[in-house]
């Protein structure tokens, strides 16, 4: 069997940041109730290192860091957009990398274009 091998650095790819167990969770619940338990649960996961990041609205970012959770917004200012995205504030690494692939996105218009395609008609950034 050949041993796999990763593509080259290209774009915003790179093979430094691949891991083993990487992959996208949910936190739902099963009858599609709406519940504050499931953000809670989330945020401890941000907090504990269980996950990375999450995506958050910029009010919910604001509370836990009131409640002296140790995350921080990335990206556009919570003022901006209703979603930021949230990391550990120990995860300084990942935060470069996620300002550095926002501002590539954003540069060559397809931030606006997903941020349409996920959360519908978003007002324009000014």
């Amino acid at each position: 069997m050949a041993a796999h091998t990763r593509p080259p650095k290209q774009g915003l790819y790179d093979p430094r940041l691949e891991h083993d167990s990487c992959g996208v969770g949910f936190l739902v619940h099963l009858k599609g109730h709406r519940s504050h338990m499931i953000v809670e649960k989330a945020i401890e996961a941000l907090v504990s290192g269980a996950s990375d990041g999450l995506l958050i609205d910029g009010v919910t970012l604001r509370l836990a860091q009131g409640e002296g959770k140790l995350i921080r917004g990335v990206g556009a200012a919570l003022d901006e957009d209703p979603y930021v995205i949230a990391v550990s504030i120990k995860a300084r690494e990942l935060q470069g990398a996620l300002l550095a692939a926002l501002a590539a996105l954003e540069e060559n218009g397809q931030l606006d274009l997903l941020e349409d395609r996920w959360f519908g008609q978003v007002a324009r950034r000014e």
